[in-house]
């Protein structure tokens, strides 16, 4: 995959993962599976911006350097990969909340009403297990071992 659709990929999900934990800190009366969500989401977006800062090292570090930084982040750019995960169970929690906000009318007015939580008890477990696994999966492709 070459580095330009890298970085659009993960612009993406920095903007998928903004969008998600802007809606969960909408809702009120949220279970408590919302601060996990809204942290575990938070923790994703910590890697994701270590993704952003490999690619832009990546540009000014000597060739070596640079073509191992872009070859870690390639591979986690796969269809398969975590980062694409990540990017698609993000969007399903977004999804979820713009279902709700347009079943109460206008976009302007859904936004400016509090959501209701949309999520059943189920729902929030297996979301929050794909999130762990993809945020593991994002740890050791970039080589960070420490949040």
């Amino acid at each position: 995959m070459d580095p330009f659709s890298v970085i659009v990929g993960v612009i993406t999900l920095i903007d998928a993962t903004k969008k998600a934990k802007d809606y969960l800190h909408a809702v009120k009366n949220g279970p408590k599976e919302k601060i996990r969500l809204i942290e575990e989401l938070e923790s994703i977006e910590v890697l994701i911006k270590g993704f952003e800062e490999l690619s832009r090292k990546s540009k000014t570090d000597t060739l070596g350097t640079a073509t191992s930084s872009m070859r870690r982040l390639t591979d986690l750019e796969r269809n398969s990969s975590p980062l694409a995960r990540s990017l698609e169970e993000v969007e399903k929690l977004t999804c979820k909340f713009e279902q709700v906000g347009c079943s109460k009318g206008s976009k302007w007015r859904a936004a400016t009403q509090a959501l209701d939580w949309p999520f059943s008890q189920k729902e929030v477990l297996s979301s929050l297990e794909r999130l762990e696994r993809m945020r593991t999966m994002l740890t050791a492709g970039l080589g960070i071992d420490h949040l």
